[in-house]
């Protein structure tokens, strides 16, 4: 039966289903004010500082050596970094390819390029843009397998429109700011999570495969997302996956480099980063790089940097041993074994399996995978907003209003305050190697490890 919707007031008085008042207006016109601002800020540390605090001038840098005939795994910018992504980024950023400002290569001119300032403009509309298609992608999701139907076709002026498409980003500022500020890849990596989640909800699963894909050929260690599948057991999806992959990995590079350097670069990728990262041999230059990672937050790093403190803040380095990886996979283990077993007490491997529960086994996955990846920084935790507005909307139905239970209110209350301690200066050295906003990502998997166990079917 589907509950009708009832507009039991909020704390002040504010029912969902209502427009919203001139103060909230005034606010979502600053948040996007804000994010115009810290745009300038962006191309400010990026661009005309003497060192660029950026990382978008590393696929600039690959672009760069496609366009001159030279590895990208083996060009370095002006930081010393260099490209660990398969080709397609590379590829995509080729018109906004820079050439070394100094040094080696520096003579090979492109014969038409942007000037630098532009290239981080661009990136950083680029990542803007698909930060608000996320979220608008994933409201969308949610908002279409709702019990109330004024939910399913809220209207644009209401304030639950609204609220779930700014109130999750909120809970997420920190780790979202890292990455527009250090033009990092995440926001590329969250659309297609969120396109996925979007699609999975319309039942299309193999554009959902296809989702899926492009973030796989963003970073490979998003193909743990096709646990999904395979427990839904969506071959459908993973069949489009299968053929997003082929499409970005070997039509893409094979059309816009021809096969002999297409084929040189795939073997350069599987030789620096592929096979060693599998332990299966390869070039291991790049493993120091890895190495000396004093942000890394994956659970493996954690578990290495509890049992070795001075290693990890004194040395800037971490090598788990034996135990620390046998610790590692046991907990791994119980988590994917959780996961499972709360997929298959809300009947997803069943036809009919409720969308709202497809699309909460996707956020929780995709959070897990960054416990589980055996590099994870601050600024990966932008991937965990699928999985807060979830929390954020499941709270919201259950009440039937826009607010939330105590328990949601301290689950996200609490990890917010675990995004901000480890910026805060002083206490960055102390809370990032001891992994504390990893911590409070596992605390939401639990919660939502909890609701997805409960989750009801409300398919249309």
């Amino acid at each position: 039966m589907v509950l009708s919707p009832v507009n039991r007031p909020f704390s002040k008085g504010r029912a969902p289903y209502e427009p919203l008042r001139l103060w909230e207006r005034l606010g979502v016109i600053a948040l996007a004010l804000m994010l115009v601002v810290f745009g300038y800020i962006t191309l400010h540390r990026s661009a005309y500082l003497e060192n660029r605090r950026t990382d978008a001038d590393v696929y600039f840098r690959a672009a760069w050596a496609l366009r001159t005939g030279q590895d990208p795994y083996l060009v370095a910018d002006t930081n010393g970094w260099t490209y660990l992504y398969p080709p397609p980024l590379a590829i995509a950023s080729m018109p906004l390819a820079q050439t070394p400002p100094w040094g080696d290569g520096a003579e090979k001119k492109l014969p038409w390029s942007v000037t630098f300032p532009a290239a981080v403009l661009a990136w950083y509309a680029l990542s803007a843009t698909f930060l608000v298609l996320s979220l608008h992608w994933l409201a969308k999701a949610l908002e279409s397998c709702s019990p109330h139907a004024n939910v399913r076709a809220p209207k644009f002026r209401t304030r639950r429109w609204w609220v779930n498409r700014v109130g999750p980003v909120l809970f997420c500022l920190p780790a979202i700011g890292s990455t527009l500020a250090r033009g990092q890849v995440n926001v590329l990596l969250l659309a297609c999570v969120c396109g996925a989640c979007f699609l999975l909800s319309r039942g299309r699963w193999l554009s959902a495969g296809a989702a899926i894909a492009g973030a796989v050929c963003l970073k490979l260690f998003p193909a743990f997302l096709l646990l999904h599948a395979l427990l839904t057991r969506g071959w459908r999806t993973i069949a489009g996956c299968f053929i997003g992959c082929t499409a970005l990995l070997a039509v893409l590079p094979v059309a816009v480099l021809g096969w002999p350097r297409a084929a040189a670069i795939t073997r350069s990728f599987a030789d620096t980063m592929l096979l060693p990262a599998l332990g299966l041999g390869g070039n291991d230059a790049k493993r120091d790089e890895l190495a000396r990672a004093f942000n890394n937050q994956s659970l493996l790093a954690i578990l290495h940097n509890w049992r070795d403190w001075h290693e990890v803040t004194v040395e800037h380095v971490i090598r788990p041993n034996r135990t620390d990886k046998v610790l590692f996979a046991i907990i791994g283990a119980s988590l994917v074994a959780a996961t499972i077993a709360a997929a298959r007490k809300a009947g997803l491997h069943k036809p009919g399996a409720p969308l709202r529960g497809l699309v909460l086994l996707m956020a929780i996955l995709t959070a897990l995978m960054l416990a589980l990846s055996p590099v994870c920084h601050n600024h990966y935790f932008t991937l965990h907003l699928p999985l807060v507005a979830c929390l954020f909307a499941l709270a919201q139905d259950r009440s039937r209003t826009i607010d939330m239970s105590p328990l949601v209110w301290l689950s996200l209350l609490g990890y917010f305050a675990l995004g901000v301690l480890p910026r805060w200066p002083g206490l960055e050295e102390v809370l990032k190697p001891a992994g504390v906003q990893m911590v409070g990502g596992l605390g939401l998997t639990a919660v939502g490890l909890q609701r997805l166990r409960h989750v009801p079917n409300c398919n249309n």
